[in-house]
């Protein structure tokens, strides 16, 4: 299913989330039937990003207006909609549905963390707008078309888009700056942050370079529901393996990358006449990669066991994402995981959305 797109603007966040970490969670918004007789019509916002008790409703605006105008249009826009949906009616609630016909409705108060963002087609740097309106569940922010075009180059997430703004509004004196500055100093933030993301495949040679290249293909894949991973028929698969590789940072997504590549080359491709079992932990969640060989009965057994117990936490439940490499019988190009295992239970630490909406959070009282 293809969103219906109003503006090039929005055709622009769409080719963010397409390309990024968590298609699934891009929402467009159904209209609001509002007014004494429920008559008249109301956008909740052009486009949303809804993970679990996590939003992000973005309100856009291009053209000649200043960029004061443009702000304060979608600061209104998103106020009067916010007043609204905070009165957790039935007929108020946020409904949107997403390019897979997945629908979604959320009450606001069951929404932890909120971010209404402004984006504007002026040159600018990131704003941070701290009214009297919003709780403390909520931020307001103005951001450039511009990082948007960024982090789509990049194939980024929503996560490396919330860093980025975190360490724009954090590490550097924007209140201080011009326009255009802002802007220069944003662009080359967010180049920097995605090189350094791009230097953690350690490639030494041009044959490790190609294998890289191709597991990294795969395990992109994963951040979306596409059919090579054959779980598009069914949202919550769809949601649940975004919802995992959705919360990565595109520099730990390279971390988990670089760590499968190794333990495969210790594995001795493509017999792998030995298995290894070993775990490396992100920001947020664990991962662990085994090796198998099929024809090696204990071998296989043994390699299983010890990745299934390395996967437990500090309860004795599952916390780790499993993938699982290895040969069959020469049947399987094996730079791509034969089994991958989510742990049933989630963790109960915040996600990374919730860690970086509490840093930008606090930035505003500074």
């Amino acid at each position: 299913m293809k969103l219906d797109l109003q503006s090039e603007q929005e055709s622009i966040l769409e080719l963010l989330m397409s390309k990024s970490f968590g298609s699934p969670f891009l929402y467009l918004p159904e209209k609001l039937k509002v007014g004494k007789d429920l008559k008249l019509e109301q956008e909740a916002a052009d486009l949303a990003w809804v993970n679990d008790d996590f939003a992000m409703l973005f309100y856009m605006k291009s053209g000649k207006a200043s960029l004061r105008a443009k702000i304060e249009k979608n600061l209104k826009e998103a106020l009067k909609y916010k007043n609204r949906w905070n009165r957790d009616l039935p007929n108020l609630n946020f409904r949107g549905t997403n390019r897979f016909g997945d629908k979604i409705e959320c009450k606001y108060s069951d929404m932890k963390k909120l971010v209404y963002l402004s984006v504007v087609s002026d040159e600018c740097g990131i704003l941070p707008i701290n009214t009297d309106h919003w709780s403390s569940k909520e931020i307001y922010l103005n951001i450039p078309e511009g990082l948007i075009r960024i982090v789509a180059d990049f194939s980024g997430s929503m996560i490396d888009m919330l860093f980025i703004i975190d360490q724009f509004i954090n590490f550097f004196p924007y209140k201080m700056m011009s326009k255009q500055k802002g802007y220069q100093e944003l662009v080359l933030l967010a180049h920097q942050y995605f090189s350094i993301s791009l230097q953690k495949l350690k490639i030494n040679n041009f044959e490790d370079g190609f294998f890289m290249q191709a597991m990294h293909k795969y395990l992109d894949c994963l951040k979306m529901p596409h059919t090579t991973v054959g779980m598009t028929q069914n949202s919550e698969s769809r949601r649940e393996i975004a919802r995992v590789f959705g919360d990565l940072m595109l520099l730990e997504f390279m971390d988990l990358t670089s760590f499968s590549f190794e333990t495969i080359q210790r594995s001795n491709p493509p017999n792998f006449t030995h298995w290894v079992v070993g775990k490396i932990k992100s920001y947020y969640h664990s991962f662990v990669v085994c090796t198998v060989n099929f024809a090696a009965d204990k071998g296989f057994k043994d390699s299983i066991d010890k990745a299934l117990e390395a996967a437990k936490g500090k309860d004795g439940e599952p916390d780790s994402v499993l993938l699982v490499y290895g040969d069959m019988a020469g049947i399987n190009d094996y730079r791509i995981p034969i089994s991958i295992m989510l742990p049933r239970v989630r963790d109960s630490r915040p996600s990374h959305g919730h860690i970086l909406f509490k840093s930008i959070a606090e930035s505003f009282l500074t």
